[in-house]
């Protein structure tokens, strides 16, 4: 309609009108930043409602505090690289170093030649901690929607471990992007919970924000109008708005009069499309057909477009941008870099507009022309080769996707690296492509995936089956089906997986050397083929004789052969299978050295999955059986995974982690009473398919059940695990996982009065172990026999077994064990008259219940010493006593023990009435809090206090509040008063 005014050009919009509270809030996380205490924000909203613009504000004021602002981006429409938005942040360190001289000495981590899961986790913290420490650091990651899985990973690393750091982590991202199957959608909250991150959620402009906003930057007497009508055809969206407003001053009908004030025209015709899409699309149009061609070229080639590849590509000279450049930078669709060789798009959805613009023949063909100019340099990213080649439709895209997958593996990106060699085989089988590169591909998906999802793993090995037998690839057969009896392993088809991976071992070893190394080695392919795998799986089903036979002459051999000696891995898993022999055997000593052998070969292998694996195994098969009194060194082993792993997510891409890192401390929080931690930990894996570690969950719930008196339920964990009963036969079941459940079976049973029942889960614990040749559990055997035969009221029986216990316990030394057998024998003395004999048991199990710190165990300790005392007449004492012991058990919500101890009271009249019910549907823990909050103690005081975590303080707080419907300790504090809480 009219040319636009050249003499006043617009200027930029005010953007962050209505984000007073925004700004606020994202100043005080700044300032807390500022001052060592580090945190984490969110900010979400739909695109274009300023979530970058408040964040570059932030940027801005953080710089004029001294800080270093660094922002790291992610893209749609191009294949992001693993760790791509970190890496840009690195990028950008290095260009600011030569700037700041306390940056010198400071070098970012490569991200693309780790080592091990563990030293990327150690390079990327001593990293932004040594920033931290030299000058004050804000992080922005933009888009994180679109980030890679591996980023996803180290975010939630980094968030961890910033609490006590100068550094602000600023995480944006589209809300309508991230639906319920997006990785991003379950890894929030655990951020927010972990972190206690900050949440802001941009909501689009009132009517009252965009008058000031008008008023701002026109000056108009109709601003109120005017912004109703902008708010109706825009609903309140920043760049919506931004958008129309520059098409009405193109078109003039938003003009400046002869004075330079703006002015207002008839806007009944004006355009007002109905999308952004068409807002932009008209922009470009104004721009010119040849520069929207160019423009379309650097659309294709990214976000980020350098002014060499971007002319490579449209094949005109590097000059010739110059004035498209000006133009479009003038007209806000791209910006430069600040060094000028190069330019980014101002907002994605241009970029987005342009890229959908162009036929599916221009684009696929420009597509290959950015893959073969990145082929001729020097340094290549294979991802981004990837990306454009199958964007292409060419087929040399598949190796590339292999080379990229390899790298991602290297880089300890496992989700990233099954995904790429997916891609690749993908292309290979559409194009089919050579039979034996696709078997090695599936098969090598399979391993990485067989963690996160075993089932699909088992449906890649098939494929790769298929394609090995029609390609007669005996190399591959072989490894396939020993990854095929892991894998059956890992889902509880134990007999038939052990006897595959048997059968593939044997094929694997006879392989020639030449045929084997047709397609070269794969690291971890390599480790699952070897008997140290085998050996590790027949002692986790029991087969002890077998693992040990096994494990020494393949000990033998490795410590004979020279290249073997010098490949640890050849030797590690075959000491931990060993080791865990040793510790069934009741040779708690060599069991203690042969997992410090297989810890020590993981250690120099920096395989940090299997010392994580190791030290789990040291906890739970040498420390809690044999040395729970050591506290020191196994409160290290259970703070281990922690330390080392940092962070574990579903999948985790850093590594090869499965679950199981995350059930390490779960038989610790049982001892020491920390059980509600111990329910959200064990439910995070509910649902694992993997059938040892539905075993640990099965068991330390079942327990808790039981403990809790929640009967029904610990026997649906029983049933799960023994689906056949007790009359299942040795052989096919993980049994070092799976055995407690049966213990758990005869408590449940004597509880119930059913002592038939309770005798056949007996006889199948005494036939297992039998089977086994094991020396551990027995003496539980014989205490449980014990409780069976005083329930029927044999107590010389049950004395005599509760005796074998003893003395079974005490050689090898179990101390928690000979904890249960004294309280049994001071229990059956008591009932006996016998009070000396009954206090000597007591005294003794009491101590070693302090020495081992097992807070459920001192409570029935307690109770028992209180029935003594009140069999010996001692009221008072019975009472203080009981006091004590029922107070624990009130915190663990251990109802059967509970009603236990009010027997034992209103026997003693210390409990007239039956006790009032709490305030507000207050829980009996609630009310331990509230009184707690009432006296004054912080979050992390009364975690010490009631021995829990501040995570499970806060909840319970937040319930408290929720109940009682208030807002403030102070108003807490006065309830707890006025309902005589305090």
């Amino acid at each position: 309609m009219f040319a636009a005014d050249e003499r006043h050009p617009p200027s930029p919009l005010p953007l962050l009108v209505g984000r007073e509270h925004e700004r606020t809030v994202l100043e005080r996380q700044l300032l807390a930043a500022l001052d060592g205490h580090g945190r984490v924000v969110f900010i979400d909203g739909e695109s274009g409602i300023g979530k970058t613009a408040i964040a570059d504000d932030l940027c801005h004021r953080a710089r004029e505090r001294g800080a270093l602002a660094l922002v790291g981006r992610s893209y749609e429409l191009s294949e992001t690289a693993p760790y791509g938005p970190w890496l840009e942040i690195a990028e950008q360190f290095s260009a600011s170093r030569g700037q700041t001289p306390a940056f010198e000495s400071i070098r970012p981590p490569d991200l693309s030649a780790v080592a091990t899961d563990h030293g990327l986790f150690m390079q990327v913290r001593q990293f932004f901690t040594a920033v931290a420490d030299a000058c004050p650091l804000v992080l922005v990651l933009d888009d994180f929607q679109w980030a890679d899985p591996a980023s996803f990973d180290l975010f939630r690393l980094l968030a961890r471990s910033l609490s006590a750091q100068r550094l602000l982590l600023l995480v944006i991202y589209r809300t309508n992007e991230v639906s319920r199957r997006h990785p991003l959608y379950a890894l929030l909250p655990l951020v927010a919970r972990e972190a206690s991150a900050e949440q802001l959620h941009l909501k689009p402009l009132r009517i009252r924000d965009i008058t000031v906003m008008l008023e701002q930057r026109y000056g108009l007497a109709e601003a109120s109008w005017f912004a109703g009508y902008l708010a109706e055809r825009a609903e309140g969206n920043p760049l919506f708005i931004g958008e129309l407003l520059r098409t009405l001053e193109e078109e003039k009908y938003l003009f400046r009069d002869e004075v330079g004030h703006w002015r207002l025209g008839p806007l009944a015709h004006a355009p007002v499309p109905a999308e952004l899409r068409q807002l932009i699309e008209g922009r470009l149009d104004r721009l010119g057909e040849s520069t929207v061609q160019l423009l379309s070229v650097a659309a294709v080639i990214g976000q980020e477009v350098s002014l060499t590849r971007w002319a490579a590509t449209a094949r005109v000279e590097e000059g010739c941008l110059v004035d498209v450049v000006e133009r479009t930078a003038a007209a806000q669709v791209l910006t430069e870099w600040d060094d000028g060789l190069g330019v980014r798009f101002a907002h994605a959805l241009i970029r987005e507009t342009l890229y959908d613009g162009l036929s599916r023949l221009r684009r696929n063909r420009l597509h290959g022309d950015v893959a073969d100019s990145l082929m001729g340099e020097s340094t290549v990213d294979p991802d981004t080769v990837a990306y454009h080649l199958s964007r292409a439709g060419d087929p040399r895209a598949a190796s590339w996707l292999v080379r990229a997958g390899e790298r991602a593996e290297r880089a300890y990106a496992l989700v990233t690296a099954a995904a790429r060699f997916e891609a690749a085989v993908e292309l290979l089988d559409a194009h089919e492509g050579d039979l034996g590169e696709r078997g090695w591909l599936h098969l090598r998906v399979a391993i990485l995936r067989r963690y996160q999802d075993p089932q699909r793993a088992l449906a890649e090995v098939a494929i790769a089956d298929r394609l090995a037998r029609a390609a007669g690839d005996s190399a591959l057969l072989a490894r396939i089906v020993a990854v095929r009896g892991d894998l059956h392993c890992l889902v509880g088809a134990l007999g038939r997986g052990l006897e595959e991976l048997q059968r593939g071992l044997n094929l694997v070893e006879a392989l020639p050397v030449r045929e084997d190394a047709q397609y070269g080695a794969h690291e971890m392919l390599d480790a699952i083929t070897r008997r140290a795998t085998l050996i590790s799986w027949l002692g986790m089903a029991g087969r002890l004789a077998e693992a040990q036979e096994q494990a020494e002459r393949y000990l033998q051999e490795v410590a004979t052969h020279p290249a073997a000696r010098q490949d640890g891995s050849r030797s590690a898993d075959a000491w931990m299978g060993i080791a865990l022999v040793y510790a069934w055997h009741g040779q708690a000593s060599k069991a203690r050295s042969a997992f410090a052998a297989a810890l020590a070969a993981f250690q120099l292998l920096n395989h940090d999955t299997k010392v994580l694996q190791a030290q789990r195994g040291q906890l739970w098969f040498i420390m809690l059986p044999y040395y729970p009194d050591e506290l020191e060194e196994r409160a290290r082993l259970a703070r281990a995974p922690d330390l080392m792993a940092g962070s574990v997510a579903e999948g985790s891409s850093l590594g090869e982690i499965p679950e199981y890192v995350r059930c390490t401390r779960l038989p610790v929080m049982l001892i020491e009473g920390q059980w509600e931690e111990l329910r959200l930990v064990a439910t995070t894996f509910a649902n694992t398919d993997i059938r040892y570690l539905r075993h640990v969950h099965n068991h330390m719930l079942g327990m808790l059940a039981m403990y809790q008196g929640d009967a029904g339920q610990a026997w649906d964990y029983v049933r799960e695990s023994w689906p056949d009963g007790p009359g299942t036969k040795p052989g096919d079941v993980e049994v070092l996982y799976a055995l407690p459940l049966q213990r758990v079976a005869v408590g449940l049973a004597i509880d119930a009065g059913d002592l038939v029942t309770a005798r056949q889960w007996l006889e199948a614990h005494d036939r297992w172990l039998a089977w086994m040749g094991a020396v551990l559990r027995q003496a539980e055997g014989h205490i449980l026999w014990a409780a069976y035969f005083r329930a029927a009221g044999d107590l010389r029986l049950a004395r005599e077994r509760a005796q074998l216990a003893l003395t079974s316990a005490d050689e090898p030394r179990q101390p928690l064990t000979l904890l249960a057998a004294h309280r049994l024998l001071g229990e059956l003395e008591t009932q006996d008259g016998h009070g000396a004999s009954a206090e000597e048991h007591l005294l003794a199990a009491l101590d070693l219940a302090v020495a081992c710190a097992a807070s459920y165990e001192r409570a029935l300790i307690l109770l028992a010493l209180a029935d003594l005392r009140a069999a010996e007449g001692n009221t008072r004492e019975a009472e203080n006593v009981l006091t004590k012991g029922r107070a624990i058990c009130a915190l663990l919500g251990a109802r059967p023990a509970l009603a236990r101890a009010d027997r034992l009271a209103q026997r003693l009249g210390a409990v007239a009435q039956p006790r009032p019910a709490n305030p507000a549907a207050l829980s009996e823990r609630e009310v331990d809090v509230l009184r707690l909050v009432a006296a004054g103690l912080t979050n992390i005081e009364i975690a010490q206090q009631l021995v829990v975590s501040p995570y499970t303080v806060k909840t319970h707080v937040s319930n408290i509040f929720n109940k009682l419907g208030v807002r403030s300790r102070a108003a807490a504090t006065r309830f707890a008063v006025h309902h005589g809480l305090t």
